[in-house]
């Protein structure tokens, strides 16, 4: 993965363009998400556990619930920096990023919508608001302003898509499969 991340940085940073490396380079994290509510461990419970308890308990729906179901909108910024200067300092990378490492889930959507630095306080477009869609590919990668808001809601695919994207044919094995 570091070397994923390398390359990333590298594709876009220009040949000859000239930087500092000892304040540049690419941060890089896996988003791991719960598996569906119909998945289950050994012990026969969802894999979501206290999440699923509590949409069960609130009656929304599992599919509905964002915060167990897709990657909520979100703005990329220096966590360890916010919290170091009280939660309002919002230090965005330039560019971010998003590789797709196989053609499942939900798509990414991003949003020209920002934060500002200092405060926190969101500033809305002033032109035009602009929203940006890319479906999942494996290898696909997309690059964005590292400023915009951005998720993966589960909510713009349809009823069963999910499900239906990770079952495995009976003749392959079935549910019994796991990978890890």
């Amino acid at each position: 993965l570091e070397q994923c991340a390398l390359e990333v940085f590298n594709h876009h940073v220009p040949v000859g363009y000239a930087f500092d490396p000892s304040i540049s380079g690419a941060e890089w994290w896996v988003q791991i998400r719960p598996s569906s509510p119909s998945s289950s461990d050994s012990s026969g419970q969802g894999l979501v556990g206290k999440q699923d308890e509590k949409a069960q308990h609130s009656k929304v729906e599992h599919h509905d619930d964002l915060e167990t179901s897709g990657i909520c909108f979100h703005w990329d910024k220096d966590e360890e920096l916010r919290l170091l200067m009280g939660g309002d300092m919002y230090i965005h990378p330039h560019i971010s990023t998003v590789t797709y490492l196989s053609s499942l889930g939900a798509p990414t959507m991003a949003l020209n919508y920002r934060v500002d630095t200092f405060t926190g306080e969101y500033i809305s477009p002033t032109d035009l608001d602009e929203a940006y869609i890319s479906w999942p590919q494996r290898g696909k990668h997309l690059s964005f302003d590292g400023r915009f808001l951005h998720a993966a809601p589960a909510n713009l695919m349809g009823t069963g898509v999910f499900e239906n994207q990770i079952a495995v044919p009976e003749s392959e094995g079935g549910a019994d499969r796991t990978i890890l």
